[in-house]
């Protein structure tokens, strides 16, 4: 995906600082997406969890509406879950579901 520096999009994601985290959380995530698909499990668990953690600590700021709080923390959990399910190999997540959350990093 393209995050042009500088460019915001329309609706609630219109703040500049929101758009530059959204696109280096989406980074993060392709990468860690990609190692899971290639089968680096332990890089893909410590992509998972970086981007997770890093998407719970910015929950707080003023800036983010109570809807962006709620979909954050559901993908803060579902990261986290994935990376649990590649520490327990326990596919309770799969690969295939954290590529569906693909377009969530894109809005």
């Amino acid at each position: 995906a393209f995050c042009p520096q500088g460019v915001a999009k329309a609706g609630a994601m219109a703040v500049p600082e929101k758009e530059a985290l959204r696109c280096l959380w989406h980074t993060q995530f392709t990468k860690a997406q990609q190692a899971d698909s290639w089968g680096q499990f332990h890089e893909a668990q410590e992509g998972y969890l970086a981007v997770a953690s890093q998407i719970a600590a910015k929950q707080a700021l003023p800036s983010i509406t109570s809807k962006e709080k709620d979909s954050m923390h559901r993908l803060s959990l579902c990261l986290s879950a994935r990376a649990e399910a590649l520490k327990t190999f326990k596919e309770t997540v799969t690969s295939v579901d954290m590529k569906n959350l693909d377009p969530v990093f894109q809005t």
